[in-house]
This record gives structure tokens, C-alpha cells and sequence, in this order.
């Protein structure tokens, strides 16, 4: 029983490095491309091909939500929400911008990638709990703390850019919202995940000293 748990761990281990390594190698070359494909556009007069940016936006008016028993209806409004706008008449500094946030928090999510696929390549070679692994998955939940702030900082950046120079029918675009704050509840998993990793170091350096007295 317990050689068929190792044999299928192991098959595990080299199925998520095959995965994770392939996801990185295509999201590297995605990133090469669009990275090329936006110094053109800004070096030149090409369009930058429907690049879409968030906006935050409520509705004006209430709308009616009609009971499936017939019970009755009741009026609802919208007061927040994201969407996402594409376009390429944008003023090219706007753009840049936003192309250099989104290419740092393309390469924390690289890292982060690279980072899990060290972790596994350790596992594999029968080092779970070593001290290298506890700071990668350190350096993971700070990564991911970034991805989210930067990806709350394009929104901020775009919506507040845009808020004053969108009409649309029925909607009113804000530059700020407490929607915003909606996927931030996941910083808390990264906070967690910093736990767990503080407490992986201390167990691997009382492996080390075990180690050591024997």
C-alpha cells in the first residue's frame, strides 16, 4: 500500500510539473508577443488592437424584479459594478501606462509560477521540508499580495481616467466604488498562506537541527 501512494504521489508531483511548466513557457511567450505587439503600437500609428481596461459604473435608474410566484414585484438598482470597455482611441501616454502596470503584474504571476514549480522540482527530488521551499512559499504569498494591488491599481487608474469621458444610456461611470474592494477579501489567503509558510520554515530548521544531532 504504501509503494502504490508513493507511485501515485510521484505521478502527481510529475503531472503538476509538467502542467506548470508548460503553462509557464506559454505564458512567457504570450507575454514576449504582446509586449512586442505594444512598443509597436506605441512607436507607431497602429491601433493597440481593442485593449480593454475596467470601469466601474452604476445604474441610474431602479429596475423592477418581478416574483416567479406572483407574489408581487419590487424595484432594484445597481450602485455598483465593473465592466470592461475596448478600444484604441486612447491618448498613447494613458496606454503606456497601463501597459507597464499590467506587464509587472504579468511577471509576479510568472514568478509565482516560477516559484511553485521549484517547489515541486524540490518535492520531487524528496525535499518537502527544507528551508528553500518555506521561503519560496513566503515569497509566493507576497507575490500574490502584489498581483492583487496592482490589479486593483489598474482599475483605479483606468476607472479614474475614464469615469468623466463615458456616457452610456441608463449607467453612470465613477472613478472609485466599494465594488473595488470585493476581490481584496483574497489578500487574506495570501495572509494565511504567509502563516503557513513561517510555520514550514521553523518546522524545516528543527528538520535541519534534527538532522544535525543525529
Amino acid at each position: 500500500m504504501e509503494a502504490q501512494n508513493k507511485f501515485y504521489g510521484e505521478a502527481l508531483i510529475g503531472f503538476l510539473l509538467a502542467v506548470f511548466r508548460t503553462g509557464f513557457l506559454l505564458f512567457s511567450f504570450g507575454i514576449a508577443l504582446w509586449v512586442i505587439v505594444s512598443i509597436c503600437a506605441l512607436l507607431t500609428d497602429i491601433p493597440f488592437l481593442n485593449t480593454e481596461f475596467p470601469v466601474l459604473f452604476s445604474l441610474n435608474k431602479e429596475g423592477v424584479l418581478h416574483n416567479a410566484e406572483g407574489i408581487g414585484v419590487a424595484s432594484f438598482s445597481m450602485r455598483q459594478g465593473m465592466g470592461i470597455i475596448a478600444t484604441d482611441a486612447l491618448p498613447k501616454g494613458f496606454v503606456a501606462l497601463y501597459i507597464v502596470i499590467e506587464f509587472l503584474r504579468s511577471l509576479c504571476i510568472l514568478w509565482v509560477m516560477r516559484l511553485i514549480i521549484r517547489i515541486l522540482e524540490a518535492v520531487q527530488m524528496g525535499g518537502l521540508l527544507i528551508l528553500e521551499n518555506a521561503i519560496r512559499l513566503r515569497w509566493v504569498a507576497l507575490l500574490g499580495m502584489a498581483i492583487l494591488f496592482l490589479g486593483g491599481l489598474i482599475t483605479i487608474v483606468s476607472s479614474a481616467y475614464l469615469s468623466d469621458k463615458l456616457t452610456f444610456p441608463g449607467l453612470e461611470f465613477s472613478s472609485f466604488s466599494l465594488f473595488f474592494f470585493a476581490t481584496f477579501g483574497s489578500v487574506f489567503h495570501y495572509l494565511f498562506l504567509l502563516v503557513i509558510a513561517e510555520a514550514f520554515r521553523i518546522g524545516a530548521i528543527l528538520k535541519e537541527e534534527v538532522d544535525l544531532t543525529i
